[in-house]
């Protein structure tokens, strides 16, 4: 055999075994894909969700949720030492459908270790985005700052209007603002919750928890909103001056028709529960839309009205600033005098 064939003989072979360890690399890595695959799969399997999400998430979320579910589970046998959390805990254990439900670590970001699957139909958000997120990501930053200084003070419950990112708000029509804004309106309440050998509250992210309550506060116009017989609307002006009140006023207050007309708001207001409305007033600039707690509202001829208020600024449709307020008041309990 000549110099020159024995060279292509060995070129052909030199060719054959580079093509046989690329097969055999190529074979390797089918299985490392596959084995990982499996093992994905299989973690994915531990998480209490659909089987049709399971199969949808990818590697770094499957990781991520694993390791918020384990911190779940710590936290609840931290709060509930007595209770059996042995067992897989269903990822929808809280789920309501006007309000979704966050479990937050003590850190000081708010880390969310859980939330409902609902949040994707009320905030359009889905549940395992968030969760792994720092609620003050998620949340307006002006509004953050009262749940900041909730997480510092050791307060044992807290209860605010927040505005908080939600596709939903921007696909939305225009809201009775004449705005589109990128942020959904929440009534949100809070508690914390810390182990029973914990002495210092918050100290550490393993000490407890935080629950929180959210229900989006519809911003929708007096004229869009269900009104029933144990509810009344009002209009002011920006220094809360009556300027309209429904016939349900009258009816539920015991006032004559034309009474409250230019009288502020605040007058009716029972003084035990004045500086909790003035409150929530005053964030309404800023906020746009609020839900207030429970108060009293000072009725005729004795007596008082218990209602839940949600207000709203109305912008001039020319210059886009605020040009009024209307309120809905919802009463749950009446006390009337003689």
């Amino acid at each position: 055999m000549s110099l020159s064939k024995k060279a292509a003989e060995k070129r052909r072979l030199a060719e054959k075994r580079k093509e046989l360890r690329k097969e055999k690399s190529k074979e390797a890595a089918r299985n490392r894909r596959g084995k990982e695959g499996e093992f994905f799969a299989e973690l994915a399997d531990t998480l209490p969700l659909a089987n049709s999400l399971k199969q949808s998430l990818d590697k770094s979320t499957v990781i991520k949720l694993c390791i918020n579910y384990m911190r779940l589970r710590e936290l609840l046998q931290d709060v509930f030492p007595a209770t059996n959390v042995s067992q897989k805990l269903p990822l929808n254990i809280f789920s309501m459908r006007d309000e979704f439900e966050l479990v937050l670590s003590l850190s000081p970001f708010g880390d969310i270790v859980y939330a409902t699957d609902n949040v994707k139909d009320l905030l359009g958000l889905y549940q395992y985005d968030m969760i792994g997120c720092g609620l003050s990501t998620l949340m307006h930053p002006s509004d953050w700052n009262e749940f900041e200084e909730f997480y510092k003070s050791g307060e044992s419950s807290i209860s605010v209007t927040a505005r908080f990112k939600s596709s939903l708000a921007a696909k939305s029509r225009s809201t009775a603002n004449g705005k589109n804004p990128q942020y959904k309106t929440v009534k949100f309440i809070g508690r914390r919750l810390t182990a029973p050998s914990s002495s210092s509250p918050g100290k550490d992210s393993k000490d407890g928890c935080v629950i929180l309550t959210g229900s989006p506060v519809e911003t929708l116009a007096v004229s869009e909103q269900v009104i029933d017989s144990m509810t009344f609307t009002c209009k002011h002006t920006l220094s809360m001056r009556l300027t309209d009140c429904d016939e349900r006023f009258t009816e539920l207050t015991r006032y004559p028709a034309g009474y409250a007309k230019e009288k502020s708001f605040y007058s009716f207001v029972h003084p035990g529960d004045m500086k909790s409305v003035e409150t929530h007033f005053k964030s309404l600039y800023s906020k746009e839309t609020i839900q207030t707690e429970p108060y009293r509202l000072l009725t005729g001829y004795g007596g008082y009205v218990e209602v839940v208020t949600v207000a709203s600024l109305v912008n001039n449709l020319k210059t886009g600033k605020p040009e009024a307020i209307t309120t809905i008041h919802h009463v749950i309990w009446y006390l009337f005098g003689l």
